[in-house]
């Protein structure tokens, strides 16, 4: 393989390796100019969408996808020989659980009944229950399969 060079009075010799490694070095200088840019001028925006990646991977935890679902259901709970029955409407279902707005603050880790309008009653528990202006969100676990239809 020839070399090619270049020889001029004073200066050190100039190879066609030296000149592509000073290309290779300004395209790599001129990328991480162009990232640094990004960095400086948004490092709040890149730094907040790492987290959020970070954070979606870490907590959600859930088996099964949710499907956005509306319509309304009726969340029984029974304490001391009482029952209560509460309208709610449903925001969030998946094989697992699901969301809903309800009037009335029930306490997590309490076991419900869930029924749609002429549909089997399923027993859940309550896993949180957040306030949301005037309703409460709350999120019910499938504990068990379908009870015996009341009628």
């Amino acid at each position: 393989m020839r070399k090619h060079t270049l020889a001029v009075s004073g200066t050190p010799t100039i190879t066609k390796r030296t000149v592509d490694n000073a290309v290779g070095r300004r395209k790599m200088n001129a990328m991480n100019l162009a990232v640094s840019k990004v960095l400086q001028v948004r490092p709040i925006g890149v730094a907040a969408q790492y987290a959020r990646s970070f954070y979606d991977l870490v907590t959600n935890r859930r088996k099964y996808d949710r499907t956005p679902i509306s319509g309304s259901v009726r969340v029984t709970c029974s304490s001391y020989g009482v029952e209560a029955v509460h309208a709610c409407s449903c925001e969030n279902i998946s094989l697992g659980g699901m969301a809903v707005d309800c009037p009335d603050r029930i306490a997590p880790d309490t076991v419900v009944g869930v029924q749609a309008e002429d549909g089997p009653r399923r027993q859940a528990r309550v896993c949180y229950c957040q306030a949301l202006g005037t309703m409460y969100r709350i999120g019910l676990e499938f504990t068990a399969g379908i009870d015996v239809p009341q009628g």
